[in-house]
């Protein structure tokens, strides 16, 4: 089943005192449980995995959009794992803090986050994804290990504005959970490299709202 509620949707007000906005609203730290799971994936220093490029490159073109990712957060950097349309030049710099990090609320809350346009929204108004690499709409989505930890998100982001419908919102949820089921194949077999069309095979009939 499904382990999606309501989505948090954080609304784009009106930007104002953008001089004094900090570069990101806080975001609380990992519980242990989590860095547990995370770290019995052993994935935070291995190297690229067909699996997760397959992934991230499908979800692109199935939500039409030109960078995905999916994201590892630890305690305090965010690991990219696999992207597809990220600049090479951001895709060289490594991990980043996760106080930046627009994956690590998705992680802290454990829940959908949708950030229809960065630079109106005043708590991300100064967030370096937006000042320093031009990204105006995030969408991510926790993926979570064998005991349900989340340990990252899969996300969309776009340099335009956008917005995510309800079906489209439900659909990244799905994909997410079959990326889960993934690592906790991993866990019981070790790693490998399962069928592409088992882990996206529910996007194929996705439509734009």
């Amino acid at each position: 089943p499904l382990r999606f509620a309501l989505p948090l949707v954080i609304a784009a007000p009106a930007l104002t005192h953008a001089q004094t906005a900090p570069s990101s609203p806080r975001i609380e730290p990992i519980a242990p449980d989590t860095l547990a799971a995370l770290a019995e994936l052993a994935l935070l220093e291995s190297g690229p995995e067909p699996t997760f490029d397959r992934i991230v490159t499908k979800l692109s073109r199935v939500f039409d959009m030109p960078m995905a990712m999916m994201t590892l957060i630890d305690t305090d950097r965010q690991v990219i794992k696999a992207s597809v349309g990220v600049p090479a030049s951001m895709a060289a710099e490594g991990p980043t803090p996760r106080a930046q990090s627009l994956c690590g609320h998705v992680v802290a809350r454990n829940d959908l986050l949708v950030i229809e346009d960065l630079a109106r929204d005043v708590r991300f108004a100064r967030n370096p994804w937006l000042t320093q690499r031009g990204v105006r709409f995030y969408a991510g989505v926790p993926v979570r290990a064998a005991n349900g930890q989340p340990i990252g998100a899969l996300c969309l982001l776009d340099a335009k504005p956008r917005v995510l419908g309800e079906r489209d919102r439900r659909l990244l949820a799905v994909i997410a959970d079959e990326m889960s089921e993934q690592l906790k194949t991993r866990v019981l077999v070790g790693p490998g490299v399962p069928d592409e069309g088992e882990v996206v095979g529910s996007a194929g009939g996705s439509r734009r709202e």
